[in-house]
């Protein structure tokens, strides 16, 4: 067999094994779970709270809730101001030794 015989055996061998995985795959998976949709046509949300979940001993001030909010937003920040820090200047550096055939000088 010359080189592209070959490889277009190889070729067939790889699209047949393709194809039975592909198959075996449909055949034995099981579908998606199917549930009722909790929407029923015809209902709207209120936007109320039901009567039910009602409880006579919370209490909600939402008056106390409109004046933070209003409070939060009357001061303005500016996020693009550069941040001022007093860094103190590094400290100076060591003298350097040099030494130079046996003698030690102080630069």
């Amino acid at each position: 067999m010359t080189n592209t015989n070959k490889k277009k055996g190889f070729l067939v061998v790889l699209l047949i094994l393709w194809g039975f995985l592909i198959i075996q795959r449909q055949t034995s998976c099981e579908g998606p779970q199917r549930v009722p949709l909790k929407y029923v046509k015809g209902k709207t949300y209120t936007g109320g709270v039901e009567e039910s979940n009602k409880d006579p001993n919370i209490l909600v001030q939402l008056d106390l809730l409109k004046e933070r909010e209003r409070a939060e937003w009357t001061t303005n920040k500016n996020i693009f101001v550069p941040i001022e820090a007093f860094l103190p200047p590094p400290p100076a550096p060591p003298p350097r030794r040099l030494s130079y055939l046996g003698f030690s000088s102080i630069r």
